[in-house]
């Protein structure tokens, strides 16, 4: 078992202050939107069990991607993991309207086109086109941001989801320049901000901003990754 998980995603815009050591911003909606992700369940992060029968293998390998956007007067959320061999573990796309009174769009099995960085495991831009629907989704990431290193994905030994730290209250704080963490957060999942745009052929080109994550764990033939270690030609 890879994932059994109940997961919600809210996207909104918000009201309020964010402070980031000694800077704080005032947040309001017409500028401030984002994306809330809680899960409940059995996922591959977190403080490590025994490997067992899995101790040679990638508890979630091949392509992860996690596209929630904000288009104003709807969302859509795309979401795949897709193994080495082409099976999908997990996949969504959907259309999820602001008017609590029109119905959630099923939009059809995600198909993707991604365009790769050479020497990196990082991606430039990609187009992912929903069969049912014949929505062609045009992703432009603007800011990469390598989450893996620090919020406790599991490259942190010592700070992991959910890991144990003792009875008393424990705070970090680190600092990292991005080149310092670009070379191994890369290997992990990378989110960036993002500007996405498709065809509405009764309402014009449709602009929205969110989230463009991406993780390609071990092998994936698919874009040419052989090994854990292999980078994009």
């Amino acid at each position: 078992m890879v994932f059994d998980t109940q997961r919600f995603a809210q996207l909104g815009r918000w009201t309020g202050s964010l402070r980031a050591g000694d800077d704080i911003w005032d947040i309001t909606p017409d500028r401030w939107g984002g994306s809330r992700d809680r899960s409940w369940g059995v996922r591959p992060v977190g403080e490590k069990e025994p490997d067992g029968i899995r101790q040679d293998t990638s508890s979630m390998g091949g392509l992860w991607n996690y596209f929630p956007v904000d288009f104003g007067d709807h969302s859509i959320v795309y979401m795949l993991n897709e193994t080495n061999t082409g099976e999908r573990l997990l996949e969504e796309g959907v259309r999820v309207w602001a008017d609590p009174d029109r119905p959630t769009e099923w939009l059809g099995r995600p198909e993707w086109d991604h365009k790769t960085v050479s020497g990196t495991r990082l991606l430039e831009g990609s187009t992912i086109t929903f069969g049912d629907s014949g929505v062609a989704m045009r992703c432009e990431p603007m800011l990469a941001n390598y989450v893996a290193v620090g919020t406790g994905y599991g490259i942190d030994a010592d700070w992991r989801h959910g890991q144990y730290q003792g009875p008393d209250l424990v705070v970090q704080h680190k600092d990292w320049a991005i080149e310092e963490v670009s070379g191994l957060g890369q290997y992990g999942v990378v989110d960036h901000v993002c500007r996405f745009t498709y065809d509405d052929p009764d309402r014009g080109e449709q602009v929205g901003f969110g989230l463009y994550e991406h993780g390609f764990f071990g092998p994936f033939a698919a874009l040419g990754l052989t090994d854990r270690g292999d980078t994009f030609a």
